[in-house]
C-alpha cells in the first residue's frame, strides 16, 4: 500500500470518530443531559444576564459583578443579540454549543501563527 493511502483512511476514521462524537453531543443536548449536576446552573444564570444586556446593556454592563457568572461578557452580550431578536431558546442554546465547539480550534490556530517555529 501506498502511503499516501494509509494518510487517507487515517483521515476517514478521524472524520468518523469526530462524527460520532458530534452526534452524541447532540442527542445529550436533545435529551437534556446534565450529568454534572451545574450546567443547567450556570446556563440559567448566563440566561438571566444575557436576557438583562438585552433589555438594557449599559447597567447590565455596569453591575455585571453581581450577576456572579464566570463567562466572559463578550460572549453573553454575543447570545443577547439573540434574545434581542426574539430567537428561541432551543436555537440560542444550539448556537451557544457550536460556538463551544470552534473555540478550540480558533485557539489552536492563534497558538499556530503566534508561535510558529
Amino acid at each position: 500500500m501506498s502511503p499516501i493511502f494509509l494518510n487517507k483512511n487515517i483521515f476517514k476514521k478521524e472524520i468518523v470518530f469526530f462524527l460520532i462524537l458530534y452526534t452524541t453531543l447532540i442527542i445529550s443536548f436533545f435529551l437534556g443531559e446534565n450529568s454534572t449536576g451545574g450546567a443547567i446552573g450556570d446556563y440559567l444564570n448566563q440566561k438571566k444576564a444575557s436576557q438583562a444586556f438585552a433589555s438594557d446593556f449599559l447597567k447590565t454592563f455596569y453591575e455585571y459583578d453581581a450577576y456572579g457568572t464566570r463567562h466572559s461578557p463578550i460572549l453573553i452580550i454575543f447570545l443577547s443579540l439573540f434574545e434581542k431578536i426574539k430567537l428561541p431558546d432551543i436555537f440560542i442554546r444550539l448556537i451557544h454549543l457550536h460556538i463551544c465547539l470552534f473555540l478550540p480550534f480558533i485557539f489552536y490556530k492563534c497558538l499556530t501563527v503566534k508561535f510558529s517555529e
